[in-house]
Order: structure tokens, then C-alpha cells, then sequence
């Protein structure tokens, strides 16, 4: 049975959201760059080739969203009123925003300037992987989604980063203070998911962060009541005398 494939966030830096009139209706623009580093997601970047987005452009039923929140959709591709152009560059998208107070008020923000991000949410369908020794210490592990599938597109983003980010950040901090380091633990998975074996540092630096995880496990709960070890020889020995006692007892 095939694993579960979790959904994941891409934050776009560099794609600058634009805003326009037509027609009576307000427009909300962008593009996901394709080529273009992913905010750092542990130890490694991802990036988007281009042709990833061509299967679910076809089959995929896509809305985009204001700040993540899946009860304020702008659009849907569905509905005619999200509709994207996939060029060389990236993917474009250009949604017509409802009629409603609060998609005036996230077009207000936009315009201003206070809420500029953009990012989508998505599956991973297709990718490679591949490692960039540095040097000795140091090795650089690069993403290339070949084929997603598409789920969000989120306009008017507080902070463009993935929605997990600050939990994840802390975290990451705290482990940092215990000498776990999440990320060999995350670069041991990926070595046996290619068969690419981690260097003797590498090695130890896992063997001391799985040992500073261990620690963090509760210890198991000390029995109230022991339970008595059985002792073969002495119950036979108990079990012989009770026996010649019984015999005593009928022949008197």
C-alpha cells in the first residue's frame, strides 16, 4: 500500500502580487517562479521546474485563498473566477475577487502594501534529488519538484512562509539547546531513502542526537506491587513437606 503523501507550503519571495479594476470586478495577480529557491526547509531548498504544474492545470480543482484561510476563498479554477497561464517563467495567476467586505478589505491591504506574500500549498507527485558537497563538513541537498499537485494559492500573506513555521522554528530552538541536530536526523532518512551513506561525523552526530531523543522518553512507571519470582525448587520443596505432613496427619 502506498504511503500517504502529506501536503506541503512553498513560500514565494520574489513573486511581487499585483491589483487592478476591470470591468467592475477587482483582480488580485501573481506567479510562482519556476527555478527559484524555497525559503531553507531544514537541510535542504526545494525548487519548481517547469512543466510541474501541467497535469494539475488539467485535472486539479485549485481556489485560491486569503492568508491560508480556507473559509475566505477569492477563487476557484472550477468557477472561471481563478484562472492560470503556465509560461517559461512560472505559473501566473490572475483571480477575480468576490463582491464581500472582507475581499475589498484584503484588495485595500494589497494595494498598501501591508500584506504582499504569496504562497501555495501542494502534493508532491514527482521530485530529485540531489547533494552538493561543499566541503568535508559541509554538504548542500537541493529539491527539483518535477510534478505537484496543486491545492492553494494564497494571496495577501502576512508572512510568506509555510504555516508551520513558527512552531517549527521553536522547535528547531529548543533542540538547538538539547544538542539535537533535527537536521542529520532528517539527511539519515534521505541517505537511505538514495542509498547515499552519511560520513563518519555524520554518524556520530546522529548516534548523539537518537541518544539525547531517547532521553526525552518518560520512563517506564516502577510497579507498585512486584510481582513475586517463582522459585521451582523451593515449591517443591514446600509442596513435598505439605505433603508428608498430610501423610503424618492420616496415619495418626
Amino acid at each position: 500500500m502506498p504511503k500517504k503523501k502529506n501536503r506541503s507550503f512553498f513560500a514565494i519571495s520574489d513573486s511581487k502580487i499585483e491589483t487592478r479594476e476591470a470591468d467592475g470586478s477587482k483582480h488580485v495577480m501573481g506567479n510562482i517562479p519556476y527555478n527559484s529557491a524555497s525559503e531553507k526547509i531544514g537541510w535542504f531548498t526545494e525548487y519548481i521546474q517547469p512543466g510541474a504544474f501541467t497535469k494539475t492545470l488539467q485535472e486539479g480543482d485549485i481556489r485560491c485563498l486569503w492568508n491560508h484561510d480556507t473559509q475566505k476563498v477569492c477563487g476557484r479554477n472550477k468557477a472561471q473566477t481563478l484562472e492560470f497561464n503556465d509560461k517559461e517563467d512560472g505559473l501566473h495567476f490572475d483571480c477575480t475577487l468576490p463582491d464581500t467586505t472582507w475581499a475589498t478589505d484584503m484588495y485595500e491591504s494589497i494595494q498598501r502594501g501591508d500584506t504582499t506574500g504569496v504562497s501555495f500549498g501542494f502534493q508532491v507527485v514527482k521530485d530529485q534529488w540531489t547533494d552538493t558537497q561543499e566541503d568535508d563538513d559541509t554538504t548542500t541537498t537541493r529539491r527539483d519538484l518535477l510534478e505537484v499537485k496543486l491545492f492553494e494559492v494564497s494571496v495577501g500573506v502576512t508572512f510568506p512562509a509555510y504555516p508551520d513555521s513558527i512552531s517549527s522554528v521553536a522547535t528547531r530552538e529548543l533542540a538547538v539547546d538539547d544538542d539535537i541536530d533535527l537536521d542529520i536526523v532528517g539527511r539519515a532518512l534521505l541517505s537511505k531513502r538514495t542509498n547515499k551513506p552519511l560520513g563518519d561525523k555524520e554518524k556520530t552526530t546522529l548516534r548523539n542526537s537518537v541518544d539525547k531523543i531517547k532521553s526525552l522518553l518518560p520512563e517506564e512507571e516502577s510497579r507498585k506491587e512486584d510481582k513475586p519470582v517463582l522459585d521451582i525448587d523451593a515449591t517443591y520443596q514446600e509442596r513435598s513437606r505439605n505433603l508428608a505432613l498430610l501423610e503424618m496427619e492420616t496415619t495418626i
